[in-house]
């Protein structure tokens, strides 16, 4: 019996961390479900884009509590990408009471507009550390034609500011096996301009 070894990766190196959509993320979902606790909602990441298909799973999960990320922009030119985060809160639940009451709330539990009040409530202007404050841009009804008429949706909108590191979110040239030198020119103004080699890591033991 004959067994293949496994193919090296090309790059053998540590794998990219979180990073700040992730802690982001967390962070949002974290604050939410101080006032959605987990013993009564259903929380989870959901696409930012609602479809039918979508909407009939999260049905089954009512009431539910889905984050969505939408795009991260940046306002800054040069090497620092520094702009905001847009994400997209889902609010659903499920009443076959009335539309009142997936509105205004019953005996059975509250409705969407108390639910979108705490969401907004709990998240505008709350501060994420090391990024900024979250604010809401604006909350909305969801619905489309073929959905569940004993659901009902609502859609916060918010957005985060947001600063990507990025010589922290790509490989180090020290990390490259395959990378041990490099030529560097240094340009001081006029004429003076020095050119020199750089080696990357220490190999003196190869």
């Amino acid at each position: 019996m004959s067994t293949t070894a496994a193919a090296a990766p090309l790059y053998p190196v540590q794998p990219i961390g979180p990073g700040p959509l992730a802690l982001i993320a967390r962070a949002l979902q974290a604050r939410l479900q101080l006032v959605f606790p987990t013993t009564r909602f259903q929380h989870d990441v959901v696409p930012a884009k609602m479809t039918p298909e979508i909407w009939k799973q999260l049905l089954r999960r009512t009431p539910f509590i889905g984050l969505g990320w939408n795009a991260v922009s940046n306002q800054m030119d040069g090497r620092l990408f520094d702009g905001q985060s847009s994400w997209s809160v889902f609010l659903v639940l499920k009443n076959p009471a009335s539309v009142t009451a997936r509105f205004f709330g019953d005996s059975q539990g509250a409705g969407l507009f108390l639910l979108t009040q705490a969401a907004i409530g709990v998240l505008n202007g709350f501060t994420i550390e090391g990024f900024g404050s979250v604010r809401v841009t604006q909350a909305g009804n969801v619905y489309a034609e073929s959905w569940d008429d004993d659901a009902a949706a609502v859609i916060v909108d918010v957005s985060v500011s947001t600063t990507l590191p990025l010589p922290e979110l790509i490989t180090a040239p020290g990390d490259l096996n395959e990378f041990s030198q490099m030529m560097a020119t240094w340009n001081f103004g006029g004429t003076d301009v020095l050119t020199g080699q750089l080696t990357v890591g220490d190999r003196s033991g190869e």
